[in-house]
C-alpha cells in the first residue's frame, strides 16, 4: 500500500508527465497514482505516431524529465521512483547525434536495452550520467522552465490524482484547459 506522502509525490511525478506530455501535443489518455503492474503510477498517452524517430524521442526524454523537475517543487530530493524515466533520457543524451539515422534509432534502442538490463543497468548509469552531465542539465533547466512556467497545471493535476487516484483523458484535459485558463486569466 502507497503511505500518503508517497501518493503526493507520486501524483506531482506523473502530472509533471501528463502537464509536459500535454504541452508537447500529446493526447493523455489517463493518468493514475494506483499502481500499473510494477506498483508504479503511470501516464497513458496517444499511440498516434508509433514510428521512433528524433522527435518521438527527444518527446519522451523530455517527458521523463518533467516528472522530476515536478517532484522538485515539492520533495528536498527526487525519488528513484522513476528510474526508468532517467535511463530513457541517459539513452537519448548518448545518442541524440545520431537520431536522424536509422542507426541512431538502432543505437538508441540498444543503449536503452543495456540500461534496463540488471547485471549491466547501474555502471551504465553512471557512465552516462557522467559523461553527459552538462546536456543532462541543460535538458532539464529547459524542462523545469516549463515545469515552472505551467505550475498552476501540475498542481491542479497533482491534486485531483491524490483527490481521486485515477483520472481518464476527458478529466485529465477539462483540468489542464481549466488551469491554463486561469493562467492566463492571472
Amino acid at each position: 500500500m502507497i503511505q500518503p506522502d508517497e501518493t503526493r509525490i507520486t501524483a506531482y511525478h506523473e502530472a509533471g508527465h501528463a502537464v509536459m506530455a500535454h504541452l508537447l501535443g500529446h493526447q493523455v489518455l489517463g493518468c493514475s497514482v494506483d499502481g500499473d503492474d510494477l506498483g508504479e503510477g503511470w501516464v497513458k498517452l496517444e499511440d498516434g505516431n508509433a514510428t521512433v524517430d528524433r522527435h518521438t524521442v527527444e518527446s519522451g526524454a523530455k517527458i521523463g524529465l518533467a516528472a522530476f523537475a515536478a517532484e522538485k517543487h515539492i520533495a528536498s530530493q527526487v525519488s528513484l521512483r522513476g528510474i526508468h524515466d532517467l535511463m530513457f533520457v541517459l539513452a537519448y543524451l548518448e545518442c541524440e547525434g545520431d537520431l536522424d539515422l536509422p542507426a541512431g534509432i538502432a543505437r538508441f534502442a540498444n543503449t536503452l536495452e543495456l540500461l534496463l538490463h540488471y547485471e549491466h543497468g547501474p555502471a551504465l548509469i553512471k557512465k552516462l550520467g557522467d559523461k553527459h552531465a552538462p546536456e543532462f542539465r541543460k535538458l532539464f533547466e529547459e524542462v523545469g522552465g516549463a515545469i515552472d512556467v505551467h505550475w498552476l497545471s501540475v498542481d491542479a493535476l497533482a491534486g485531483a490524482l491524490i483527490k481521486r487516484g485515477t483520472l481518464d483523458g476527458h478529466m485529465v484535459s477539462a483540468i489542464l484547459k481549466a488551469a491554463e485558463a486561469s493562467t492566463a486569466g492571472a
